[in-house]
């Protein structure tokens, strides 16, 4: 079979799609056929060289896919030949309280990703597809839309309450539709003009540029009446964090999801500890979470923003390296 491998860190060129052998199953796993992946910073990241690996190069790379189910070990209960499957990207993570054990196993850092022709899971590291998704668009589940899930309903926020999501990412525009069917108020950030329609049509009540606002919480804290939001979520990291944490209010939460700006910040602990306020960092998910969101989406269509769909991984990786279009980027497999 064929896989995506990282060989040198620093740049694309360290990628490429290249044979390499088909995994075995044990007794309690499962063969799958990868149908479509989704991309995510992390990959890039890990590309790049900006977030560091733990498995020996060469790493298969990618922690988000969906495929059917081609074969099962002999004691496998939970799945069937043909099943249609999604990944989960901490692979000891079934349940419970996150902890050193279940962050040991990722796919693409600590083992072998999803970015390949076969992968084999462990059963309880898969979850069913939700039916009411494309493949297409349930490769985008495990990660950006679970993040986004797991915020929203374990942050402590109630409907009617507000939240600033930040740009335009696949976890920003997932934050923003499931906020809407939650029945929370939204503030959205942008860099670009041209977004801003769209935005609105996904349902954001209010927008700002961050380009043209550069110190954009002092419009948050003109469009709350001078109270700030309940919840920010921050995928941008760095000098970010700081206005974000002026711009909520008294017993609010900064959710830590991200570090496009930088890995490093910087921030006024007064204005935190004066306001009571929460800094509370999110990975994704159990597999418990991500089932409760499958449920979540088979009774609430969220339809995730598809930026586009291709079937190589360079070609895919350089339109993510450009960032021209809001949404996933997603590479099906023949």
């Amino acid at each position: 079979m064929k896989a995506l491998q990282l060989t040198t860190p620093g740049s694309l060129q360290g990628i490429e799609w290249k044979e390499t052998p088909m995994p075995a199953i044990g007794d309690y796993d499962v063969l799958v056929r990868i149908k479509a992946t989704a991309i995510n910073y992390r990959d890039y990241a890990f590309i790049t060289g900006r977030y560091p690996l733990v498995k020996p190069l060469p790493v298969i790379l990618g922690s988000d896919a969906v495929g059917i189910v081609e074969r099962t070990g002999s004691k496998v209960t939970r799945f069937a030949t043909g099943d249609t499957v999604i990944s989960l990207l901490r692979q000891r993570w079934y349940g419970g309280k996150f902890d050193a054990y279940k962050a040991s196993l990722q796919l693409g850092a600590s083992v072998d990703g999803v970015f390949s022709e076969y992968t084999s899971f462990h059963e309880q590291s898969l979850a069913k597809a939700p039916t009411t998704l494309s493949l297409e668009e349930a490769a985008t589940v495990p990660t950006a839309g679970l993040t986004a899930f797991r915020v929203l309903t374990q942050s402590g926020i109630q409907p009617g309450d507000s939240i600033l999501i930040q740009g335009t990412g696949g976890v920003s525009l997932y934050a923003l539709q499931l906020a809407k069917r939650m029945g929370f108020q939204t503030i959205v950030t942008t860099g670009k003009t041209e977004n801003e329609e769209f935005l609105k049509q996904l349902g954001a009540d209010k927008i700002i540029n961050y380009k043209t606002t550069p110190d954009w919480y002092k419009q948050v804290l003109d469009l709350t009446q001078g109270r700030g939001v309940d919840l920010v979520i921050d995928v941008a990291g760095g000098t970010s964090v700081q206005q974000s944490v002026f711009a909520t209010a008294i017993n609010g939460q900064v959710a830590l999801i991200g570090f496009l700006e930088d890995t490093q910040t910087s921030i006024d602990l007064v204005s935190v500890i004066r306001r009571n306020i929460t800094l509370r960092a999110y990975t994704t998910g159990s597999r418990e979470d991500l089932e409760q969101f499958v449920k979540f989406l088979e009774v609430n269509p969220v339809r995730p923003v598809i930026a586009g769909i291709y079937n190589d991984y360079m070609t895919a990786f350089k339109v993510f390296e450009g960032n021209k279009t809001p949404g996933k980027i997603i590479v099906t497999i023949p």
